[in-house]
């Protein structure tokens, strides 16, 4: 039997170690020392492509984590920014309601004039 159906009987990739001993092997008439070898060669590059196999699925799950909080900072963010918008709108019409100038609402609050018409408007 060739190295290269062994390869292809045991289905495992061809790496330098596994090639040397599997030259052994074709070679050898001590076969139960060089195919315990084999096995132990076998044994660490399946252990090998297991881990990478779970890094991989451990990557993935990281990666689903970081989308789930960059999306749940986004959403916070963008409900802080329409919450501390909404309480400016809510003082700007309080100011309109008391009479003050469009000038002051806009100094105080940071709106817009523009912002402040609309607010009154929707006021009346």
């Amino acid at each position: 039997m060739t190295r290269e159906e062994i390869f292809k009987e045991i289905g495992v990739r061809e790496t330098p170690e596994l090639r040397k001993i599997v030259d052994e092997i074709v070679k050898s008439e001590n076969l139960i020392d060089v195919l315990d070898l084999l096995y132990e060669e076998l044994a660490k590059e399946k252990y090998k492509q297991m881990m990478n196999k779970l890094d991989s699925r451990r990557r993935g799950r990281f990666d689903i984590m970081a989308k789930i909080n960059d999306s749940y900072d986004k959403g916070y963010e963008q409900g802080v920014k329409q919450g501390i918008l909404k309480r400016k709108r809510e003082i700007a019409r309080n100011l309109i309601k008391f009479g003050e100038s469009i000038e002051m609402i806009s100094k105080i609050t940071g709106l817009t004039e523009a912002e402040i018409l609309e607010l009154s408007q929707d006021s009346q």
